[in-house]
């Protein structure tokens, strides 16, 4: 979900086949909704209802975090290990 952002940044990622074309050659989206902007929590509450029939696992990130290449494997491991519920990181 878009926060009323008028570049298209996400349809283009959308529309694109994973793959070295793309900067992020795994990102696979299931669902792109253009909203208005309803501040800083609304992208997120409505990923949250697109994708919960989908996955177990949600992850947030912004624009400017920074995770290093291994970080989604070594939160889903903690998950797993401690049968959590959230996975916090400061990476």
């Amino acid at each position: 979900s878009n926060d009323g952002t008028t570049d298209l940044l996400l349809d283009k990622y959308a529309t694109a086949p994973p793959g070295p074309t793309t900067t992020i050659p795994t990102l696979q989206v299931v669902r792109l909704t253009h909203n208005t902007n309803g501040g800083a929590g609304q992208p997120s509450n409505i990923g949250m209802d697109s994708c919960s029939e989908y996955t177990d696992y949600v992850m947030f990130a912004d624009g400017d975090d920074y995770m290093e290449a291994d970080a989604v494997e070594t939160m889903l491991a903690h998950a797993e290990t401690f049968n959590s519920d959230v996975v916090m990181a400061d990476f």
